[in-house]
């Protein structure tokens, strides 16, 4: 099961989901579906909630359970993807390496790292207890 303090955030900060779903623009079910775990919420879309409640990115996806004020910069997808291969290089993987621990193919790790495949909070999740990093580190955004 995929956590999230989406509710949380909401509750403690008196919105409604209304609020929450005309910030985003997006359907009452959609939101509804992230918010009770059924669905993976989009990098993007934790990110701009991370940006609404000043919060952690990795606090909003359920990584951390303490909520800590924050005034990060915009989610910078190509610093994430630039980070991820310095990591790479730094820790001396091959794409086979890598794929092997997080559990894909090379040719899917390869699409990962180049930005051909947009990568899911669980497998930002994954290469972030691979390279032992937090995840508002890793996406830039401290």
């Amino acid at each position: 099961m995929y956590l999230n303090n989406l509710k949380k955030l909401r509750i403690n900060n008196s919105l409604k989901q209304t609020d929450i779903i005309n910030l985003l623009k997006c359907k009452n079910t959609t939101y509804s579906a992230w918010e009770t775990n059924k669905v993976m919420v989009p990098l993007d879309v934790a990110d701009k909630l991370a940006m609404f409640y000043k919060a952690s990115l990795a606090y909003v996806i359920g990584v951390e359970k303490n909520y800590t004020m924050c005034n990060y910069k915009e989610l910078d997808y190509d610093k994430l993807l630039n980070n991820l291969l310095l990591l790479k290089i730094k820790n001396k993987y091959t794409y086979e390496d890598i794929a092997n621990q997080l559990k894909f193919n090379k040719s899917t790790c390869s699409r990962y790292l180049s930005g051909k495949i947009t990568l899911k909070i669980d497998v930002l999740i994954k290469f972030s207890n691979l390279f032992h990093v937090n995840i508002d580190e890793l996406c830039g955004k401290k």
